[in-house]
């Protein structure tokens, strides 16, 4: 059994057309106590009235997103544009740090993404490259590297007609160099498996929610 993740995600829209994302994630180890856990990943991102961009129908976002890939953090700060349609696309621009124990360098890097709805299902893919820089690294954008590559596919079932729930598999391929001599990641951990399940919070409540007496 591999590790176990739990957290919230949650948005808002504004009246100007604006909206807010945000996600919490925390992680549990297998063999350690039930109520130790870290931080898995956070991510605060704003996103801008829908625009066009090239004439294309385009949604800007400014985002600050801690994410942790294996046993190392990414700290970044960023800017994500998406384009729905027949196929969801979606890009990514973030620098930051790059951490992990003792080892610390910059880092810079980008995401590229799309998803397509296939019957009741919706494939996905994602690609992330990155630079990493450490102290006395003199190559321009570091000799170090992050890469991270997605496949997924998920579908929404509704329990008893009352209760729409998301049922997610993904599998992924993680590796990273902070070069100049500094950490690497096992070859043992490059691939991983993920299984999830989003339950949104407010329809559960009203499965519970007694009905008011007329």
């Amino acid at each position: 059994a591999g590790p176990v993740t739990w957290g919230a995600e949650g948005s808002h829209d504004f009246k100007n057309g604006m909206s807010v994302e945000a996600t919490y994630v925390r992680l549990h180890e297998p063999g350690s106590p039930f109520i130790n856990s870290f931080l898995d990943e956070a991510q605060l991102t704003l996103l801008l009235k829908k625009g066009k961009l090239f004439s294309q129908p385009v949604r800007v976002g400014v985002t600050a997103w801690k994410n942790r890939m294996m046993d190392m953090y990414i700290s970044v700060g960023g800017i994500e544009i998406s384009r729905e349609g027949k196929i969801n696309l979606n890009i990514g621009l973030y620098a930051g740090t790059a951490t992990r124990k003792e080892a610390k360098g910059n880092f810079v890097g980008a995401q590229a993404g799309a998803s397509v709805p296939i019957g009741r299902f919706t494939l996905s893919v994602s690609q992330m490259t990155g630079f990493i820089k450490t102290s006395g690294d003199s190559v321009l954008f570091g000799s170090g590297r992050y890469e991270k590559s997605s496949l997924g596919l998920k579908t929404d079932i509704n329990i008893a007609h009352r209760l729409p729930i998301t049922l997610a598999l993904s599998t992924e391929r993680r590796t990273f160099n902070f070069g100049n001599g500094g950490p690497i990641s096992d070859p043992e951990d490059t691939y991983i498996a993920v299984t999830a399940i989003k339950i949104p919070v407010k329809e559960l409540l009203q499965i519970f929610k007694k009905p008011r007496p007329n």
